[in-house]
């Protein structure tokens, strides 16, 4: 059960701007705008919004790599591996 305060908190966070969720982690990966997160897990869990899973993030970019070498036939860039 929430309080009024925890309540009240939660509707003043604007959700639709992920760029008040920076990772430090995150942000320089090539593929932050489809890494799939759960902000409220990442709250729950880890204690703030930005705190994604990275074996979640490790996962799909070993995913993407997969795709991109299976598609292009080439060996995926640097920044994936």
């Amino acid at each position: 059960m929430l309080s009024p305060e925890q309540i009240a908190e939660l509707r003043s966070l604007d959700l639709d701007d992920l760029e008040l969720y920076p990772s430090e982690k995150c942000n320089p990966c090539a593929i932050l705008r489809v890494c799939p997160t759960c902000y409220g897990l990442n709250d729950k869990v880890r204690g703030k919004l930005s705190g994604r899973d990275l074996k979640i993030a490790s996962l799909t970019k070993a995913f993407i790599s997969n795709e991109l070498v299976f598609h292009v036939d080439s060996q995926p860039p640097e920044r994936f591996q």
